[in-house]
This record gives structure tokens, sequence and C-alpha cells, in this order.
């Protein structure tokens, strides 16, 4: 392996044999988000999801910290539903709500 390069999937013929050895799409999704990106594919892809929707949110309403709150709510809804496909894991299914309440508890902390 390279110098300074780590966490790469090597190419192997077992690789290739389990991405391509599947019966339906959904199972081709899971094995690329597990064989090739060790299952932070869609997770890294909810991240990106939820900046999106906080930038959005806050283009018509200028409160980060409840655009904030609002953004990590609606991913918390859809990584359940990922999880449900068996496309996050569960540690990575928690990080949003528990991101979610502690960004209520700011809101209710600090509300005048």
């Amino acid at each position: 392996m390279p110098l300074g390069i780590t966490n790469t999937t090597v190419i192997s013929l077992e690789n290739i044999t389990q991405l391509a050895n599947v019966t339906e799409p959904m199972d081709f999704f899971r094995n690329v988000n597990h064989v090739i990106y060790s299952d932070y594919l869609y997770f890294l892809l909810f991240c990106v999801l939820w900046i999106i929707i906080f930038i959005t949110a806050n283009k018509v309403n200028d409160q980060p910290m409840n655009n904030f709150m609002y953004s990590s709510a609606i991913l918390s809804v859809l990584v359940f539903f990922g999880r449900a496909m068996s496309i996050v894991t569960d540690i990575q299914m928690w990080i949003f709500p528990i991101v979610t309440a502690i960004a209520a508890m700011i809101i209710w902390m600090t509300k005048e």
C-alpha cells in the first residue's frame, strides 16, 4: 500500500464476486456500501443532505439554530428509513436524533 494512503479497499476477485453476486438492485447498493466504502457511503450522503437542507432552510428563514434542529429532525426520520433498508448501521442511525435533541435543548435554554 502506498505511503500515506490508508483505509482503502484492495480490488480482488473475491470483492468483485461479492459485489456482482446479487439478485436485486438493493442488494447491490448494500454490497457497494459494505464492501467498497466500509458502511460509510450512505452515512456521508445523509450528512451532505443535512447540510443542503440546512442551507436551503437558512436562505428562507435566517434562524440558524432552529434550522439546524429542523434539518436534523428531517434527517432523523430519513435515517430511520435507511436503517430499515439496512444501508446505515445502528450507531450511524442514532447520531442525527441525538444532535436534534441537543439542538432542541440549546434552543430551549437560550429562549428569552
